[in-house]
């Protein structure tokens, strides 16, 4: 017979076993857990991650993770509770067993008294990992990145066009020139000696689409920023977007 339950050893010890197995089970408790205290699981990890210096970015969602349930007390004192919850004192043994085979209840009583319990979360990833898997930056600082490279390094875009598609290159040359001194030119190298040109980009809306395609493939993990704005994939997503008008300036001798 327990010393402090009105039940026999028998029983005391059968609902003590369930109680262990039933904290050596940790998926088991977690589960309910996040059924029913998703919130406030989310909320607790997001607090960590910020806690271990991970960016806004990261989130229960993207941080391998995992949480350990830890029991506080004696398995002897779960067995009282259990018992004394449940108004079981007196009953059989057979009762007695039969409660504790069931798990639910043996869950529900973990649940209801989890002052008892500790959750404790341990981070899978260090922050230079997740970071180096993960997009970090905003959607509005890749559209700034990629605007500051179109303007600032002009010429590499040039040159992929003179290689891949020249056609568009000479074309806005001719017109340029034909504006500007009234006469249509079939061919590049008829160009007058003492005439240059200068050739810039003129940005327009569809680079939120270039923008768009830069962020999917950063998130897919196909590049990082940095690797796809030195890419030909970079240029020619602006090329087929359409994201800038060729600007070509002729320069007379003399001018």
């Amino acid at each position: 017979m327990s010393e402090t339950l009105n039940i026999s050893q028998k029983a005391h010890d059968r609902i003590k076993e369930i109680f262990d197995t039933t904290f050596d089970d940790e998926d088991f408790i977690l589960t309910a857990i996040e059924e029913e205290q998703s919130n406030m699981l989310s909320v607790l990890t997001n607090e960590r991650l910020r806690t271990e210096g991970f960016p806004e970015g990261a989130t229960q969602e993207n941080v391998s993770h995992k949480y350990h349930v830890k029991n506080n007390i004696d398995l002897d004192m779960w067995v009282e509770i259990h018992v004394v919850s449940l108004g079981l004192e007196g009953a059989s043994d057979y009762d007695l067993e039969k409660q504790a085979d069931d798990d639910i209840a043996v869950l529900g009583t973990i649940m209801e008294n989890f002052q008892y319990v500790t959750l404790e979360l341990e981070i899978l990833e260090s922050v230079e990992e997740w970071k180096s898997q993960n997009v970090v930056m905003t959607y509005s600082e890749v559209v700034h990145n990629i605007q500051a490279v179109i303007s600032s390094t002009p010429y590499n875009f040039i040159q992929y066009m003179m290689i891949v598609n020249p056609y568009t290159i000479d074309e806005a040359i001719r017109q340029s020139f034909a504006e500007k001194e009234g006469v249509e030119i079939y061919n590049i190298s008829d160009l007058k000696e003492g005439v240059d040109y200068a050739i810039t980009l003129i940005q327009n809306d569809n680079v939120f689409r270039v923008a768009d395609i830069a962020y999917k493939r950063i998130k897919d993990k196909e590049f990082d920023l940095a690797q796809y704005l030195d890419s030909q994939t970079f240029f020619k997503d602006i090329d087929l977007q359409n994201a800038v008008t060729i600007d070509v300036d002729i320069l007379l001798e003399g001018n």
